[in-house]
């Protein structure tokens, strides 16, 4: 996150936008590069760019950057964006800081200009050619199956263990316990239980017996139901 000018911000909250956005290749996968453009006060136009590892290996770096994209995202009223450019141009307010002579963006808000009681603006959907589609090799959560940022549905007709297998998905990837003998990555869970969180509760304890693997301090939460199509119940989620 540094200042594209020699001269720092001072730290403080300013009105900004994302003038720009790019994915730069990186040592711990790709990294997105939002571009922040102050807007109005002493310092209009100045930059500062943050640089968000969504792919990294690090689980603890992932998590961080994924949880500030989606603040972002909730700053400029897009939450389902398909691309970054989708956050171009909107106004937000942004609090900078400075660590070690570099600015650093501390939180992202709602611009304190915009008009809330106007309607938000329908958004085009945007087509991408195929040969522009960027490619990157599979980023498997259980190898061969299940991948990151993949929108999944477990399907089948009644009492065919479907949320058996749900949780038998979440219980290994909140405590990284192989699947068919293939590793898994560890990581953070939240389960959303339709059918109660007894329900839940039974049958993470048959998990672990079955499995001998103890989800004491296991990153994996449940929250009720919520409504996917209502997007003020996804915001209060995230």
């Amino acid at each position: 996150m540094v200042a594209t000018r020699q001269d720092l911000i001072p730290a403080g909250h300013y009105d900004a936008k994302i003038a720009a956005s790019q994915m730069v290749a990186a040592a711990d996968g790709n990294r997105l590069d939002l571009h922040f453009e102050i807007v109005g006060g002493a310092h209009d136009g100045c930059i500062v760019v943050k640089g968000l590892h969504l792919h990294s290996r690090n689980a603890n770096t992932r998590w961080r950057d994924r949880r500030d994209l989606s603040n972002i995202c909730r700053a400029v009223g897009v939450m389902t964006p398909h691309d970054s450019s989708e956050l171009h141009n909107i106004p937000m307010l942004i609090e900078v800081g400075v660590d070690k002579r570099r600015n650093t963006i501390l939180s992202y808000a709602r611009s304190l200009s915009s008009d809330e009681s106007k309607p938000p603006k329908q958004r085009r959907i945007q087509l991408t050619r195929a040969d522009q589609i960027e490619m990157r090799p599979p980023d498997w959560l259980l190898r061969g199956m299940l991948e990151r940022d993949t929108f999944a549905l477990i399907f089948g007709d009644p009492g065919t263990g479907k949320s058996f297998l749900a949780i038998d998905w979440a219980c290994r990837i909140a405590t990284g316990t192989p699947w068919r003998d293939q590793a898994v990555k560890a990581g953070p869970v939240i389960y959303l239980a339709g059918e109660g969180r007894q329900g839940f509760g039974r049958r993470t304890r048959a998990w672990e017996q079955h499995h001998s693997v103890s989800l004491a301090e296991a990153p994996l939460y449940v929250g009720p139901a919520v409504a996917i199509a209502d997007p003020g119940e996804l915001v209060d989620l995230i």
